[in-house]
């Protein structure tokens, strides 16, 4: 299903992406179960924070961006495929750095965020100098 709502989760997506269009093609458009998905998959939520949606948005311009690849690839009309697809790439990539300034992304290495330590996290028990007197 194709609906565009701006109040909505997958209307705030769609405005972000530019797939706001209705009546396009089918593989010009992501349907709102797609959207949804992503969305639940980068924000965990159905009712992100902004970081979250603006991460979600990347991931449906990336998706998107996906479809006009594989358009160009199959059909005659070789023009706009390449171009709408570099669009996007572009638009997700603006979107990305949007969600990290806007404190919804964070590094993280092992499924640990940057910022936790862990409640079992012992002093090391060895230090510089430590074998000087030996």
């Amino acid at each position: 299903m194709w609906t565009y709502i701006v109040d909505t989760t997958v209307g705030a997506v769609r405005l972000r992406i530019g797939d706001t269009t209705a009546g396009a093609p089918v593989d010009e458009t992501l349907q709102d179960e797609e959207i949804e998905a992503i969305v639940l998959a980068e924000a965990g939520t159905a009712s992100p924070s902004l970081g979250g949606l603006l991460r979600a948005a990347a991931e449906c311009a990336d998706a998107l961006a996906a479809k006009f690849i594989r358009r160009e690839a199959m059909g005659p009309d070789r023009t706009p495929g390449p171009t709408r697809s570099q669009e996007l790439r572009a638009t997700a990539a603006r979107l990305r750095a949007r969600a990290v300034a806007s404190g919804g992304a964070q590094a993280t290495a092992g499924g640990l965020a940057e910022i936790t330590t862990p409640a079992t996290a012992k002093a090391p028990i060895f230090r510089h100098g430590m074998m000087d007197n030996v």
